[in-house]
Parts: C-alpha cells; sequence; structure tokens
C-alpha cells in the first residue's frame, strides 16, 4: 500500500500529493476508523462511569455490612468458641456477599435484557443498532459472573477480616465497648463515606458541565432566523431524469409555495444548516494546506437566488447571487465569513478564486456571508461555500424553506398539498420546522446529559445512604451520651448541630478529594460540553452545594430523631 502511494503520487500530484494510506486490520474495524474512535472514547467514558457508580455501590455495602456484623458480634463469638476458625466466619461472611452480589448481577442482566431492547427508541437509534452487537450472549453472561463475583469479594471483604478478627471474651461477656467499633475500623467507615462523597462529586460536576454545555448550545446565535423557518424536502427524479424538466417543477412548486397565506419567502437548497452532508476536494487559488496537499476538503450547498433571504444570512461583502449569474457566463461563489478569514486574511476576498480539484473551471468570489452551522450547532465556526443552482446541474432533492412571521410548524400542512398539486409523482421525503432540525442535532448531547444525570443522581442517593447509615449508626452507639446531655439540659438544636458536625470532617473531606481529582480530570470532559470550561467556578459550585444538600439531609435526619428521643429511655437503652 505505501507503494501504491507512492505511485498515485507521482502519477496524480494534484489529487495524491501529501497524501498516504493508513491500513486497519479487519478485525480492529467495525464501520469507519473515525467513527469507531469515538465510539471507543464513548464506551471508555461510559465504563468509567458505571465503574465509579459500582464501586460507589460496594462501599456502601461494606458500610452496611460492617454495621451488620456488629450486630451479629454475638452469634459469631458463639460460633468462635464453638470451635469455628476465624477463617471459617470469614467464608461465611464472604458467601454471603456473593450470594448478595449473583442476586443483584442477576437483576442486572435482566434490566440489561430490557435495555437493549429499548436501543431502537433512544435518539442514537440511527446510530447504534447497525454498529454495535447489542445482545445477551455467553460472553456478557460470562462478564456479568465475574463481575458479581469480583463485587463480592470488594463489598465483602473488610466486614468478614473484622469478623475473623474480633475478640471473644467482650462479646460473651456482653460488653458493648469491645463489641463497638475499634478506632481502625471508624476510620476505614469514614473513608468509605469520603470516596462516596468524591465519586458523587465528580459525576454531578459532569453533569452540570453537559446541562451548562447544551445550555450554551440553545443559547447561541446561529446566523440564522431559526423560529421564522419551516422547510420541507422531496425527490424531484420522481417526475423524470431530464434536468430541465425537474427545474420547471421545482419553479412552478416554489411559486405554489409562495403563494401560501403567511409565507414571506421561499428558497431551495442541497442542505439546512447544522446538516452533516458533502463536502468537495477544492483547490484554493495562492492557499497553500498546512497538510502539503494542494486542495482541501470544503462542505458546500447548492442554493438559488433567494436562499440568503430567506434564511437571514447577513452579506458581509459584495453581494449573493441574482439573475446575473447565468449558467453561460464566468462562475461565481459566495463563501463564509470563516472561510475568507482563513483563506485570505484581513485582505478583501471578492475576486479571489476558487476550483475542485481535477477541474479547470475557476470560480469568483462575489460575497461574503455570516456565518451559519455547518454539521452541527456546537462544531467551531467552519470554512464554507455556496454554488448557485443556475451554475450547476441543479438540486436533485431540494430541501425548500419557508419564511413566515407566523408559526411556520401551520405552514406544513399546506405545503404538502402543493408539492402533490406541482407534480402528482412527488411525495414528501422530510419536513419540519428548523427550531426542530436544531433540536434534533442535539438529541445525542440531551442523551448523553439524561444519562449522566441519571448516574449522578445515583450516586448522590448512594453517597446520601451511606452517610445516613454511618450517622444512624454512631447516634445508636452514642444513644447513651446523648441521653444524659439531653437530662443535662442540652437542647435538641445542640444535639443536632453536634452530630452533624461529627460527620462534616468526612464529607469535607470527601469534598476535597473530588477537587483534587475534579481538577485534573474535568478539562477532559469539559472538551464534550460546548463553551464551558474544566475549572468553571458556577459549575464546581453548583455541584458542591448540591452534594453538600444530600450530605445535610441524610445526616439531619438521624440527628433530628436522636434530638427527638425520649432522655430516659435512652438511658435504659444504654
Amino acid at each position: 500500500m505505501d507503494a501504491l502511494a507512492s505511485r498515485l503520487a507521482t502519477d496524480f500530484p494534484e489529487f495524491n500529493r501529501g497524501r498516504g494510506i493508513t491500513v486497519f486490520p479487519a478485525r480492529s474495524v467495525r464501520s469507519h476508523p473515525t467513527v469507531d474512535a469515538d465510539l471507543y472514547r464513548a464506551g471508555s467514558l461510559l465504563g468509567a462511569i458505571t465503574t465509579v457508580i459500582l464501586l460507589l455501590a460496594c462501599a456502601n455495602l461494606a458500610n452496611l455490612l460492617l454495621v451488620r456484623g456488629l450486630g451479629r458480634s454475638g452469634e459469631m463469638a458463639v460460633r468462635r468458641a464453638m470451635g469455628a476458625s476465624g477463617a471459617g466466619v470469614a467464608r461465611l461472611f464472604i458467601f454471603e456477599s456473593f450470594l448478595l452480589a449473583l442476586a443483584g448481577g442477576a437483576v442486572g442482566v435482566a434490566i440489561a435484557a430490557w435495555a437493549i431492547r429499548m436501543v431502537p427508541t433512544l435518539p442514537l437509534a440511527d446510530v447504534l443498532p447497525g454498529m454495535l452487537d447489542l445482545r445477551v450472549d455467553a460472553r456478557l453472561l460470562t462478564f456479568s459472573f465475574l463481575l458479581a463475583a469480583a463485587t463480592a469479594v470488594l463489598f465483602g471483604a473488610l466486614p468478614a477480616f473484622r469478623a475473623a478478627r474480633q475478640g471473644l471474651a467482650g462479646v460473651l461477656r456482653d460488653d458493648r465497648r469491645t463489641s463497638s467499633l475499634g478506632r481502625g475500623t471508624a476510620r476505614l467507615r469514614n473513608a468509605l463515606v469520603a470516596v462516596q462523597v468524591a465519586a458523587s462529586l465528580l459525576l454531578v460536576l459532569g453533569t452540570a458541565m453537559l446541562v451548562r454545555g447544551l445550555a450554551a448550545i440553545q443559547s447561541i446565535d446561529t446566523g440564522v432566523d431559526v423560529d421564522q423557518l419551516a422547510w420541507i424536502r422531496t425527490d424531484l427524479s420522481a417526475v423524470g431524469a431530464n434536468a430541465e424538466e425537474q427545474r420547471v417543477v421545482l419553479g412552478e412548486l416554489v411559486e405554489r409555495l409562495a403563494g401560501q397565506p403567511g409565507v414571506e419567502s421561499v428558497a431551495t437548497t442541497t442542505r439546512l444548516p447544522a446538516l452533516n452532508a458533502g463536502s468537495t476536494t477544492t483547490v484554493v487559488e495562492g492557499y497553500v494546506p498546512a497538510a502539503g496537499t494542494e486542495a482541501i476538503e470544503l462542505d458546500f450547498a447548492i442554493v438559488d437566488d433567494a436562499y440568503f433571504a430567506t434564511v437571514g444570512l447577513d452579506v458581509i461583502e459584495g453581494r449573493t447571487f441574482s439573475i446575473d449569474d447565468q449558467a453561460g457566463g464566468g462562475t461565481t461563489i459566495v463563501v463564509n465569513e470563516t472561510a475568507a478569514r482563513r483563506f485570505w486574511g484581513d485582505e478583501s476576498a471578492l475576486g479571489r478564486r476558487m476550483r475542485g480539484q481535477g477541474s479547470d473551471n475557476w470560480r469568483t468570489v462575489i460575497g461574503v456571508v455570516a456565518d451559519a452551522p455547518v454539521n452541527t450547532l456546537a462544531e467551531a465556526p467552519q470554512p464554507f461555500f455556496y454554488f448557485t443552482e443556475r451554475q450547476t446541474g441543479g438540486i436533485g432533492a431540494p430541501y425548500i424553506l419557508m419564511r413566515t412571521r407566523s408559526d411556520p410548524a401551520q405552514l406544513l400542512a399546506g405545503a404538502r398539498a402543493e408539492l402533490t398539486r406541482a407534480h402528482s409523482a412527488l411525495e414528501v421525503e422530510g419536513q419540519g420546522t428548523l427550531a426542530e432540525h436544531f433540536g434534533e442535532t442535539l438529541a445525542g448531547t440531551r442523551f448523553a446529559t439524561t444519562l449522566l444525570g441519571a448516574f449522578s443522581l445515583l450516586a448522590a442517593v448512594l453517597a446520601g445512604l451511606g452517610i445516613y447509615a454511618v450517622v444512624a449508626f454512631g447516634v445508636a452507639r452514642r444513644s447513651g451520651e446523648l441521653g444524659i446531655r439531653m437530662a443535662l439540659g442540652a437542647g435538641a438544636q445542640r444535639v443536632v448541630r453536634m452530630v452533624l458536625r461529627d460527620v462534616a470532617g468526612t464529607v469535607v473531606v470527601g469534598l476535597v478529594v473530588g477537587l483534587l481529582v475534579a481538577v485534573a480530570v474535568m478539562p477532559r470532559l469539559a472538551d464534550m460540553a460546548y463553551g464551558v470550561r474544566g475549572t468553571d467556578p458556577v459549575t464546581y459550585s453548583v455541584a458542591m452545594a448540591a452534594i453538600l444538600a444530600v450530605a445535610g439531609l441524610a445526616a439531619w435526619i438521624p440527628a433530628r430523631r436522636a434530638a427527638r428521643a425520649d432522655p430516659v429511655q435512652a438511658l435504659r437503652r444504654s
């Protein structure tokens, strides 16, 4: 292939100079190397997020099983006294954890099987089903079983290790002090809670960034009158292969649509703004691309004379197409502001020339118009140019845009009727408003934001449960102390503050750790969000406030319950 690339560069220098050939093993390519790379990145991110959620669940279960193990201290002590070894007691805890993990894994596989059937209904249905092998098979079941086994070890090892090392004498004497948590175990439980807080902060931060990025995309100035435009598409090949006959039918259709009530103007184009469509290899006179090739790929559209006024694109320099741009005369072209700036800098673009690679037909720039979204709303401004339909082969499958001051959706029913009246063979290939089209281009971003939001909500709930368990356990262990304090006159608010103060340190440590990790990883995630920096203070403030609110509520509930307890009953239970 290297030899072939060299020969092509020699024999066809304009087309191949500076270009090479990259060979990929067939087993590593599912659709296209670029598409595969995007899927791998998305899959890696999703895998990382679900791993964080799994670790949160394991930390929570480890904490809960530690508490449950304390309640079974007497049972474990009796087993040890009757001859059971520490390893035997530990195996019992691991076995129970394994049963929990298998039950959870089975439920997870069932949910996965249901979710796979839901994929065709998702906004990304056009991308995923044809590219990914989505099914529950032996590989997935094996992976799930191994993951469940690893999960059982993750959340079951700590309680098992503690049960194996537990002393017998104090427990058999029913000594509450010796059956309570030691300092090391207490630190471990607090560390698990801190980890949950940190992980939850990361996921909430990611969601906040995507939400802010989505809001920024929706508020950008697209350069077009998005709220005044409706569109309908048809395929003119249905009326015959003759290009001139197609032009006549299209002209009649445009006249009919322009005569509808409320329609101010009508225009035709080969692509809508923010629609990923075709490009052409172009030579720009006087411009040498950085790659060393003689040409570059540029996106384009074929439009009629009314397009720019109908869409609302401002003319920055020169003029747009008119009746003077006939097929028999010199060929003309209109470029957007980004193309003019990239190719000719601060100099005027008027009179500059461009041609298709391999063509001798130079096209002269007659105007520069404002930028409009090319492929997506969230992309940086891209060079773009426009052909007039008079100097091309026409528009075989046109998008017909209708401008109105009222609700553009009201024009669609009449447009469908006029389509049939213009020619009985014409059918509607697609229709809608430009606002709806822009909304559809954000479907993937909305889906990712919703998915990450669901994960971050789950993470916050898990963190809240962990904090609640720690505080509730601590309150139960200190019931005697709290009873004495209340008997001596401590008010409910003072008790609540004291309990909250004990857990506040753990939460703050978790937030600090989460912030340190976020500073390292969030800039990469910010690249996926439009207009948001990886260290955006507003985003960080919102995420921290959300975690603090969850942590405060989770700690306040058991603290408030303790403050309302009867001091006499608390002393009797101690």
